[in-house]
């Protein structure tokens, strides 16, 4: 019986026309849908009920998503009206019975359970869904000669979008079709990235566009700095935003430069092969091309060779690859493209797990400060943390005087926040436009802030 040919719908559409423009086309697609999220979100979702009931489950935005709504949609007004709504929401959780006294035992540890995310953040969802549509619709027309063509001229697919494709890719023509799209592409880039921005192309085939992939982070069980590079003594500063986002980004940006030190030392345990794609853009910012270059063309020699030499490569992580295929329900699984799938997989992000390494002693460290005298708290001018730190410091805390100390630093602030946040939203009426600023003219954005984390 005549197999019967996909349907071409508008979704097969937009992927024959995004494979004509440079970069993978997934991740394109992924990060378009995403912007248009956001802007729906902007001009008419944000006073949906629903929508904001999905945002206070989900603390806001995940960080990456929290700082690309608040400086590409740049809405003021949504921004304060999200976020006062997630602060209303954490507000209560932070009052004790008795404003006085400390929180009964064992209630901070459900109050650090519930500062984390509830749901999924409503951007990461979207970047997944869409992933999904149009990842399955390629695959599921690449047995047209139109979409082949396409696809040998295009750019192809980025290592992580290729790994989640190759496991479910019907015949040995797709494989072929998709795996050597990849070694043409990543070994020209490789043999003629002599600048920057042929540089910024080799690193986007690697590891994805910025926020183009989801990012994974280390279970707390794999959170551990690599050995070949001991965390340095964390230095923490007062100052106006988070005390350990500085600390921690201080350290991970430290691990990433000691690690392109030590990336040509390294035979096959390169250690930038697997970087996420928020460490490997960092990494592009910190250092030059003329010393990134030469690693990123190793990472491309190693993952060249494991595509062309059979090898029994298989990650402990692997798993977590085909979960997510699974989630994304990107057709059925074969065995040939899993295996090949499996050799170029990336293994947990190195520089995450110093990143993760990192807060836990940047948290010890600020619990350590406010342990002891009463007046430790106020000499350091409060503690302030953003809620995903403050969530960690509590999970740490040694005793119910420093979980109380935490939590009282963070109720002043955010209820303060709290209402600037209002005072802003007021403003933004057209009744109260003539009256001036004041402190709340910046407080969408230290909200992003305190919620997220640091930019």
């Amino acid at each position: 019986m005549r197999q019967q040919r996909p349907s071409r719908h508008t979704t097969f559409h937009e992927v024959l026309d995004v494979l004509q423009q440079e970069g993978c086309p997934i991740c394109r697609l992924g990060v378009r849908a995403v912007s248009r999220h956001l802007d729906v979100l902007s001009y008419e979702g944000v006073n949906d009920p629903g929508g904001r009931a999905e945002l206070r489950r989900a603390r806001g935005f995940c960080h990456g998503h929290a700082w690309q709504f608040a400086n590409e949609v740049r809405d003021g007004l949504g921004t304060a009206i999200i976020y006062r709504d997630v602060l209303g929401a954490l507000l209560p959780l932070l009052r004790p019975r008795s404003m006085g006294a400390p929180r009964p035992r064992g209630r901070a540890g459900a109050l650090e359970r519930r500062l984390l995310p509830q749901a999924d953040c409503p951007a990461c969802r979207t970047l997944a869904g869409a992933s999904r549509r149009y990842l399955d619709t390629l695959l599921s027309h690449l047995s047209d000669a139109d979409v082949r063509r396409r696809y040998r001229s295009s750019d192809g697919l980025c290592r992580p979008h290729l790994v989640l494709a190759l496991p479910h890719v019907r015949g040995r023509t797709g494989l072929d079709l998709l795996t050597g799209a990849f070694r043409e592409r990543v070994g020209a880039l490789a043999s003629r990235s002599t600048s920057a921005e042929t540089g910024s192309a080799l690193v986007e085939a690697l590891v994805g566009k910025p926020l183009g992939v989801p990012r994974t982070m280390p279970s707390p069980e794999a959170a551990q700095a690599p050995e070949h590079l001991p965390p340095a003594d964390l230095q923490l500063e007062p100052g106006a935003g988070c005390l350990m986002c500085r600390a921690v980004q201080a350290e991970a940006d430290r691990w990433l430069v000691g690690a392109l030190a030590a990336a040509g030392q390294a035979p096959e345990g390169e250690p930038l092969v697997d970087l996420c794609g928020a460490h490997a853009w960092r990494l592009m910012e910190l250092a030059p091309w003329s010393q990134t270059g030469p690693a990123w063309q190793r990472v491309t020699r190693t993952l060249l060779h494991r595509l062309t030499e059979p090898q029994d490569i298989e990650p402990a992580e692997q798993g977590v690859w085909r979960e997510l295929g699974v989630f994304l329900g990107i057709r059925r699984p074969s065995s040939e493209g899993e295996t090949l799938a499996a050799r170029i997989a990336q293994r947990v992000c190195p520089a995450c797990r110093a990143e993760a390494a990192a807060a836990a002693a940047a948290a010890k460290s600020v619990l350590a400060s406010i342990t002891g005298s009463e007046g430790a708290l106020e000499a350091m001018h409060g503690v302030r943390l953003c809620r995903p730190h403050l969530a960690l410091a509590l999970s740490l805390a040694p005793d119910e005087a420093a979980e109380w100390r935490l939590i009282r630093s963070a109720l002043g602030r955010w209820q303060a926040l709290h209402a600037e946040l209002g005072e802003y939203i007021r403003k933004q009426d057209y009744r109260f436009r003539h009256e001036p600023y004041g402190a709340e003219v910046d407080a969408p954005w230290r909200a992003v802030a305190e919620m997220a984390g640091e930019e």
